[in-house]
């Protein structure tokens, strides 16, 4: 989060609430956050919410 700028972190935290904390909930998620194992990585994913933007977690 400290490397990203004020706007993709404004578009994060907005992509977090309203659509992958739900899809959490509901266990899936929808193909626009594209969601998927990190390869190599036992429990490891990664989100891409823009085209210059992605999370991973565990």
């Amino acid at each position: 989060m400290k490397r990203l700028g004020e706007e993709q972190r404004a578009r994060f935290r907005r992509v977090g609430l309203t659509e992958f904390a739900p899809d959490i909930d509901k266990g899936e998620f929808r193909p626009g956050l594209r969601v998927k194992r990190v390869q190599g990585v036992p429990g490891v994913f990664e989100m891409t919410w823009a085209p210059d933007a992605r999370a991973t977690w565990e």
